[in-house]
């Protein structure tokens, strides 16, 4: 039965608290099964891809698409972590010689290179999401540029994802019980819901 009007909007708002919880715990599960750092990313483009389908009105088996999504991003996934944690160690080297420095030179190197993290932090949740809406295959070019574009030519979807990351990481520093069930899945569903398609 169709229902409209509050009791829908009720129905649809609970629909959506309850797949949000449950693609949370399985992130969190699929990332420990992945020993955490080759677990987390493929998990991220898995839940991506769920919430993706959710959003189109479709209604997929939950755990076996998350399973497959997760197994054919897996190689893909981990090769972007490792340039992402690649590039963090070379922030932290940075950030380490940096701070022999003083005065003026000091802020203006510290500035670019926390800027230089977070836009490829960024990039790495926006790339999740193009991923996520492909089917399979070797990342090329063409999955690159996408992300890159949507966060060259929509600043402000990039600074209401961050605003939504922040809200999400006060509330679970508030309430902690809310960390296994809403945290990460909120800031997927928000990076989705801002740079996913919508065809």
């Amino acid at each position: 039965m169709q229902l409209s009007g509050t009791s829908g909007f009720i129905y649809r708002i609970t629909d959506w608290m309850m797949k949000l919880a449950l693609v949370n715990l399985l992130w969190i599960g699929f990332t420990l099964a992945g020993m955490i750092v080759f677990g987390f990313y493929p998990a991220w483009i898995a839940m991506c891809r769920l919430i993706l389908c959710w959003q189109k009105g479709e209604d997929p088996p939950l755990v076996s698409t998350f399973w497959q999504t997760y197994r054919s991003a897996f190689v893909r996934g981990n090769l972007i972590t490792v340039c992402f944690v690649l590039l963090a160690v070379v922030v932290y080297w940075n950030l380490y010689f940096i701070s022999s420095l003083s005065g003026f030179i000091f802020y203006v190197f510290s500035f670019s290179t926390l800027l230089v993290f977070f836009l490829g932090a960024g990039w790495l949740l926006v790339m999740g999401v193009t991923l996520a809406e492909k089917t399979g295959g070797k990342i090329t070019k063409s999955d690159i540029l996408p992300a890159l574009q949507k966060m060259v030519f929509a600043p402000g979807k990039m600074f209401f994802l961050l605003i939504g990351i922040v809200a999400v990481y006060a509330a679970n520093s508030m309430m902690p019980g809310l960390m296994p069930v809403y945290s990460v899945s909120i800031a997927c569903g928000a990076a989705v819901l801002l740079f996913g398609s919508r065809e």
